[in-house]
């Protein structure tokens, strides 16, 4: 638990110090519920369908206890650079 609260303030301390947040904080505090290797509901989508729930749940079309929290304040682009890192690694890219 500690480690997920350090990966989040490290995220959040990103986006404070600079107009990009580096999209592999935020990649590293997805694997806090999306863990690699492990049955995810991400295993299996593509990018494109990554990105548009993502884009979803910023916007509210798709309701998440969660999920809107975390990517509320993430630019179109950021959003875009996660989907890419997430479904790059969920087939073994490092």
């Amino acid at each position: 638990m500690r480690s997920a609260f350090l990966i989040f303030a490290g995220w959040l301390w990103q986006g404070f110090a600079s107009a990009q947040v580096d999209p592999l904080l935020i990649k590293l505090n997805c694997q806090i519920c999306h863990q690699p290797g492990l049955s995810s509901s991400l295993q299996n989508k593509s990018e494109e369908t990554i990105l548009s729930d993502l884009k979803h749940f910023k916007s509210g079309q798709r309701p998440s206890l969660i999920m809107h929290r975390l990517v509320k304040g993430l630019t179109d682009e950021e959003l875009r650079q996660v989907a890419k890192l997430v479904k790059k690694q969920s087939h073994g890219d490092r």
